[in-house]
């Protein structure tokens, strides 16, 4: 978050038999909606960049609302920027790194490069413990 300059930060974590994300993790929230949400892919922002293994963007209020969960987080955190990077190692998805900022962020190209750096080596690291775990 520090690196990022964002207020807040949360990794979902892809479960492959349900088709499903879910919050494994989160920082700089004022509210606990994160806890009940679970997204299918391709569901939300976030679902999205899973499915299509791109990162997502949004910086418009209106393009909230597009989604009921997103739309209930922009309210109920006053966020003003959002950005869904996926979370792959060797084309496999292992969840998605959900960053936002309450204020309007200038994310620049080089901003956005060093997301993806950070999303690709949160993955790795994912992987690392599914393997260990496993």
């Amino acid at each position: 978050m520090k690196q990022l300059t964002v207020d807040a930060a949360a990794v979902l974590l892809h479960q492959p038999q349900l088709h499903t994300l879910e919050y494994a993790a989160w920082r700089g929230f004022n509210t606990r909606l994160l806890e009940s949400i679970h997204l299918r892919l391709g569901e939300s922002f976030a679902g999205r960049a899973a499915l299509e293994h791109c990162a997502i963007q949004v910086t418009k209020p209106a393009h909230a609302q597009e989604n009921i969960h997103v739309a209930a987080l922009w309210e109920g955190e006053g966020f003003a920027a959002y950005f869904a990077a996926p979370l792959i190692v060797q084309g496999e998805i292992k969840g998605v790194l959900d960053v936002a900022q309450r204020a309007p962020l200038d994310a620049n190209s080089g901003w956005l490069d060093f997301l993806n750096t950070l999303a690709a080596q949160a993955a790795i690291a994912i992987a690392h413990v599914q393997l260990f775990d496993g």
